[in-house]
């Protein structure tokens, strides 16, 4: 797959980044651990994932490999309770 001369003058790709087709959303939360009783809270998440905004000229049949585009993809991460709240870890 190549960018098209279109594509250059628009500058819509960065070598390192690809380009952006939308963006990720919570689909679903599926479990999720209690958190400890220790000096710091920590809970592990499992969840799912889909793309949203994707553009009307994203062609999603050709770009059905990309995960969350046509059906929800599955994810994981840890939250650590702070002072400012739930964060990612």
């Amino acid at each position: 797959m190549g960018i098209t001369d279109e594509g250059k003058q628009a500058k819509i790709w960065d070598a390192k980044e690809g380009v952006c087709i939308g963006r990720r959303v919570v689909d679903e939360v599926k479990e999720w651990t209690e958190p400890g009783k220790g000096n710091q809270q920590v809970v592990r998440v499992s969840y799912s994932w889909k793309l949203v905004d994707v553009p009307g000229w994203v062609d999603k049949e050709a770009f059905s490999s990309v995960k969350g585009m046509n059906e929800p993809a599955d994810g994981a991460m840890t939250l650590v309770k702070t002072n400012n709240g739930w964060k990612a870890n």
